[in-house]
């Protein structure tokens, strides 16, 4: 019973909603069909409407151009062909604005009709008429007919072909020309493809309009004509666009031809359609336009066609309302009795929620008293000052250590005083000022001047002076910060403060320390100056007077005696550089020069330097130079230096067997790899661990046994990290150890610029003038045997003012100056002389061997430098420079 009530109950609800929808079904299909058949009568006379307006701009436009065909013609028959030439055509040309006045012609034009016995006269009349003076006829096709020549068209620019066209010799041209003749009338060609437009086939028209000799009309003479393109004519009429397909044909008997069609991009054209045949100047026009579902679109046909739809909607809008009051009423029994229901649990939840809330609020009152007792904790036990005022600079916050720092209790401060009662008011004056310069703003001494910057959002650390309660003063640090809320306004500022009078007293002891460091440093470097002095002087002697007797006939015992007594004081002399070049290195003073030296010769070099040493000891010395490129850009003093402690090295540590130095490229040909491989005594891996400390060998008896100051490997260590180099050592113990060195150089492309190091001959200066200032003696003595081997005329001075007055009463072609004498030294002495005597090279001579005290030599008027002991091919060299030979003889003896 009660699912049949059910039921009845459920048909009674549809059957409004049924009917109401059938019924409004019928009406939305009554209405679309009457809606289709006014679109489709609205759309076809909007077409034609379209084609009308079409072919009336394309007759306008044909008519504005038979205006300025009749213009041409009316001004030549004026003048009369017989006086119309080329000047006259371009005056006429000037008269008119084509562009304006012509809009979608390509030019306008004089034809000239010409009988085939007066061609070559027609063509030497034309070729004088023209500026450029040439003129030729040019045929399509070859005929025997009267010529049609176009003689005059402008623009000329973009018609340059058709100049000289004899449109005669093309049929179409031709009957259309002739065609005007015969009927007096402008004619229209049938489509054609236009010489100065032959990528646009078959798109080409002329329109000719005949002239004659006389009113009679009988004899004709030539026309007036405009080349034409169907796109410029229609795109001077109207904007295609994606509403319509468009397309063109001539029509000729039974014949038609598409010469143009536009068909929209990206649209679908429909089946509404309009055409026209229109007669244009001896030619028929099929002109048909189809429109495109934009076209539609564009004049809100669709919306019409959207009726049958829109009432069914509306039906089922109503039909759906129906329902829904149906629903609604049904509903609302179930609304009522649920509302209690609702009303109960709604308490409920209520309830619920307020004790949660209760219970968040309690924890949170909690953490707040957590966090509450941790600042103030941090704050109490913080060691830093800490205060803080408002953004009117009264004190709001004083901690236990501000109150330790400045000895005033809280209560006297907070809410009573500012910063200011801490500060010194000058100092407080003093950085207004300077606020003042850097901001570019008048900064008042006051609160400002300890926030102004923290306002802006930049840092703000500065030191300042407080005063204690007592009077006494602390040096502090100060760092200042703003306290935002959420809303990011300020309310007032932080203070952090601690105490730097210990960091005052350190900075002090550091700085008094350093001051120490540098007059020991320099005390050092005076004393490493003076000592190589001192021991270059007697050495310069000792090496000197060795090398000349070398010159004396010496027994064979007595030579080898003398030889190792240079190899001895040669030593001597390396130990004294290490020494030196160990101080430069320490202080930082030694600089790495880099310039373009050639790899081959520096091979060379070390080959022949070493291979003397190495035979003596019976060692088979050998140089592998596999690096293909010459020229290279270092230091090559120093690289040079730094094989030669390594190969000496090796030599001295080796017994027998062989040394051998390899040189190659890096395989990026960035730099260049030296090794030293040889045979000798070889090391442990613990003596390997500390090889490149300073004072450092394998042990003590190495150095009894072979001595050294175990200097050179540290010197060679620190020079090749002075050039961003590497160095690897490898060894087994009696076996030999293997060096490799890899220093960063670049290649050059410049040639070699360094100094030739080759071993010159002794030089004949054929009794050049020489002074050589010098107080010491056997200094005296040696620099008189070396320059006696190169026959010159030799006078001495014992210091400066004997020199300077020996330059007065003489003439010397160069004079050699020690440094430091008595009475007046070398640098003064070099001052006078080269005061009025520029001309006399000055060689400084002295024991004072740095890098930097032969840059101040040079700087100070020497031309030359030569260190003590004299080495004779470096003074050779310096002479051969310096000294002009008399007579020009420069003869080695």
């Amino acid at each position: 019973m009660d699912n049949s009530k059910k039921s009845f109950q459920l048909a009674k609800t549809l059957v409004l909603p049924a009917l109401t929808f059938m019924v409004s079904l019928f009406i939305a299909q009554s209405l679309n069909e009457q809606a289709r058949r006014e679109n489709q009568q609205l759309v076809q006379e909007k077409l034609d409407l379209e084609v009308l307006q079409l072919t009336e701009h394309i007759k306008d436009k044909l008519i504005l151009y038979q205006y300025g065909l009749q213009g041409l013609k009316a001004t030549i028959e004026m003048l009369g062909v017989e006086n119309f030439d080329h000047r006259q055509m371009t005056a006429y040309s000037l008269s008119r604005d084509f562009e304006k006045e012509f809009f979608g012609a390509r030019g306008l034009g004089y034809i000239r009709l010409v009988q085939p016995h007066v061609v070559d006269d027609f063509l030497a009349t034309a070729r004088a008429d023209r500026p450029d003076k040439t003129f030729d006829i040019r045929q399509l096709n070859p005929h025997s007919n009267s010529l049609f020549v176009i003689q005059y068209i402008l623009p000329e620019g973009r018609n340059r072909e058709a100049i000289g066209l004899d449109i005669g010799s093309e049929s179409l041209r031709r009957n259309a020309a002739l065609k005007a003749i015969e009927t007096n009338s402008v004619q229209l060609t049938a489509p054609i493809t236009l010489v100065q437009a032959d990528e646009k086939v078959k798109h080409g028209f002329l329109i000719l309009s005949p002239i004659y000799q006389d009113v009679s009309k009988q004899t004709p003479i030539g026309w007036t004509y405009a080349p034409l393109l169907i796109e410029e004519i229609l795109s001077a009429l109207i904007s295609l666009n994606d509403r319509l397909n468009l397309y063109i044909s001539d029509i000729e008997a039974s014949k038609e031809t598409l010469f143009f069609s536009h068909l929209a991009p990206n649209s679908t054209a429909t089946q509404f359609k309009s055409t026209f045949e229109l007669p244009l100047y001896g030619r028929t026009w099929h002109i048909e336009v189809v429109a495109n579902e934009s076209f539609i679109f564009d004049n809100h046909l669709e919306f019409r066609s959207q009726v049958f739809y829109e009432a069914l909607g509306l039906a089922s809008i109503i039909v759906l309302f129906i329902l829904l009051l149906q629903l609604i009423y049904s509903r609302r029994i179930q609304r009522i009795s649920y509302a209690n229901e609702l009303a109960k649990i709604k308490e409920q939840t209520l309830e619920k929620v307020n004790f949660e809330l209760e219970k968040q609020v309690d924890e949170r009152t909690k953490e707040i008293q957590k966090i509450n007792l941790l600042q103030q904790s941090i704050l109490n036990s913080s060691s830093y000052a800490i205060i803080a005022a408002d953004v009117k600079g009264i004190i709001t916050l004083f901690n236990p250590a501000a109150e330790k720092l400045l000895g005033y209790n809280k209560d006297e401060v907070i809410g009573v005083q500012t910063p200011a009662i801490f500060h010194i008011e000058s100092e407080i004056i003093e950085k207004a000022k300077e606020l003042s310069e850097e901001l570019k703003q008048d900064i008042q001494p006051g609160f400002d001047v300890f926030i102004i910057k923290s306002k802006s959002g930049k840092p703000d650390v500065n030191n300042w002076t407080y005063v204690h309660k007592s009077g006494s003063k602390i040096p502090v640090r100060l760092s200042v910060t703003c306290l935002k809320n959420k809303e990011q306004e300020i309310f007032g500022y932080l203070g952090i403060v601690y105490d730097i009078s210990q960091e005052i007293a350190h900075e002090k002891s550091l700085s008094q320390a350093k001051e120490l460091a540098e007059k020991a440093s320099q005390a050092k470097a005076e004393f490493l100056a003076n000592m190589s002095h001192e021991i270059r002087t007697p050495m310069n002697g000792l090496i000197g007077t060795l090398q000349l007797l070398k010159n004396e006939a010496l027994s064979e015992n007595s030579s080898d005696m003398l030889s190792k007594a240079l190899y001895s004081s040669e030593l001597l002399l390396t130990i004294i550089n290490d020494i030196l070049d160990f101080s430069k290195l320490e202080s930082g003073k030694l600089k790495i020069e880099k310039r373009v030296f050639n790899l081959h010769k520096l091979a060379e070099h070390i080959r022949s330097e070493c291979s003397v040493t190495a035979r003596s000891k019976g060692l088979d010395f050998q140089v592998d130079d596999r690096a293909t490129h010459q020229f290279w850009e270092g230091d090559t003093i120093r690289i040079r230096q730094i094989l030669l402690n390594l190969i000496n090295n090796a030599i001295k540590f080796t017994e027998n067997g062989t040394v051998k130095v390899t040189i190659e490229e890096n395989d990026d040909g960035s730099g260049l790899i030296f090794t030293v491989q040889d045979t000798g005594i070889g090391m442990s891996q613990e003596t390997l661990s500390r090889l490149f400390h300073r004072f450092e060998q394998a042990d003590q008896s190495t150095t009894r046994k072979y001595g050294g100051t175990g200097l050179g490997l540290s010197i060679t260590k620190s020079l090749i990290d002075l050039m961003d180099g590497d160095i690897e050592a490898r060894s087994r113990l009696n076996k030999g150890s293997t060096f490799t060195v890899n220093i960063p150089a670049n290649k050059s492309f410049t040639g070699d610029n360094e100094v030739s190091e080759e071993e010159i001959s002794v030089p004949d200066l054929n009794h050049a003038k020489i002074l050589v200032v010098e107080d010491n003696k056997v200094n005296q003595y040696v620099a008189k045997g070396i320059l006696q081997q190169v026959n010159a005329d030799i006078s001495f001075a014992e210091n400066g003012l004997e020199a300077v007055e020996a330059v007065q009463t003489s003439d010397f072609d160069l004079i050699l100056m020690d440094i430091q004498m008595p009475i007046m030294d070398g640098l003064e002495a070099c001052k006078i002389i080269k005061e009025n005597h520029r001309d006399i090279p000055i060689i400084a001579l002295t024991a004072n061997a740095f890098d930097e005290d032969k840059q101040h030599y040079l700087s100070n008027g020497f031309d030359g430098y030569l260190p003590k002991p004299i080495d004779q091919q470096l003074l050779f060299r310096e002479l051969l420079r310096l000294v002009k030979v008399p007579n020009e003889l420069n003869n080695p003896m």
